[in-house]
């Protein structure tokens, strides 16, 4: 088993090289004496570790963590019982034919939104998605798409001129949140990248 502590590195730039490592399953390097580099699978575990109630903080890459909540831990009956847990462990292991990926997935899946981390924007966008639009009473929500910086403007009420990269990916996360996805499309004679809703439109209000 090996600890990722504070889990490190979850809300920041390294956030992709830290999902592509955890996700390996092999290891390639070469060994002392030999020319040429070897394949060598993984035979670890990964346990992270935090004091955050909120630490999730990527919709596409939450389902490689499965979050469980640990209490206090009496460190001298682990020890005493050491080898006890380890054979009842690979018992349980051998028995249900390995590790249960698909079962583990959806048990996380089921727990993720109490640990992700929430953005002060989320509810803002949510809130307006829902609100019909003064001039055509539609709700945004039901649009055929979204961009990012019509969002930014009418949703967050930034200037159009203070609207960067930054700015940019912060609500692409935040619309993902909100069930919506990434895509192109030609506006304009031009590719644009926008949101389109991976569910069903609310009805429009009347």
């Amino acid at each position: 088993m090996a600890e990722i502590g504070e889990l490190r590195g979850l809300n920041t730039k390294e956030l992709e090289s830290i999902k592509a490592f955890v996700t390996r399953t092999h290891e390639n390097w070469i060994p002392k004496y030999r020319e040429f580099a070897t394949q060598f699978p993984r035979r670890l575990v990964f346990v992270g570790t935090t004091n955050e109630d909120e630490f999730l903080a990527d919709k596409t890459g939450n389902r490689r963590w499965l979050p469980v909540e640990v209490s206090k831990v009496d460190v001298k009956a682990i020890k005493r019982d050491l080898l006890l847990l380890w054979a009842e462990a690979r018992e349980v292991f051998q028995r249900l034919g390995g590790i249960q990926f698909r079962e583990a997935e959806q048990l996380a899946a089921s727990v993720h939104e109490q640990y992700t981390i929430k953005d002060a924007w989320l509810e803002t966008v949510e809130k307006w998605l829902d609100t019909p639009d003064l001039m055509t009473n539609e709700l945004p929500r039901n649009c055929e798409f979204l961009r990012a910086s019509d969002v930014l403007r009418d949703a967050i009420g930034l200037n159009p001129d203070r609207i960067g990269k930054r700015e940019e990916m912060r609500i692409s996360n935040v619309l993902q949140n909100c069930g919506y996805k990434r895509a192109q499309r030609r506006i304009g004679g031009k590719m644009t990248r926008i949101f389109e809703a991976v569910s069903q439109p609310v009805p429009t209000s009347k």
